[in-house]
């Protein structure tokens, strides 16, 4: 019998290692308050071919300033990113979710588009 396997989608695994070590270096860098209430906080931002990060701000703050500057605070401290894959084009807007309510697991990263 024989299995055609497809073959490994470049780009897509790339990609896949690149969410993966952006969103350990932002939860890393991440120091919320302990016994905080629930919050979540939405950061949004650009990395540039070499890892730069440019253009970043709160899209959804929560009500307690101190816990979105610590969200911020993260993200920039976490910069410069790893350069981005060749296979992916640059720059990449990333929207950076921090949960409190989920700490334990830390936040999450959806790259939301791809520049062309």
């Amino acid at each position: 019998m024989l299995i055609h396997q497809k073959k490994p989608n470049k780009r897509a695994n790339e990609f896949s290692v690149y969410e993966a070590d952006l969103n350990w270096r932002i939860h890393t860098a991440w120091f919320p308050r302990t016994g905080h209430k629930s919050e979540r906080i939405i950061v949004a931002f650009m990395i540039g071919a070499s890892g730069e990060l440019s253009d970043f701000s709160i899209t959804e703050p929560a009500d307690d300033e101190i816990a979105n500057q610590a969200a911020l605070k993260a993200v920039e401290n976490a910069a410069p990113f790893r350069s981005v894959p060749s296979a992916i084009p640059a720059p990449i807007r990333v929207q950076f979710t921090f949960d409190y309510n989920k700490y334990a697991g830390g936040g999450k990263s959806e790259i939301v588009r791809v520049a062309e």
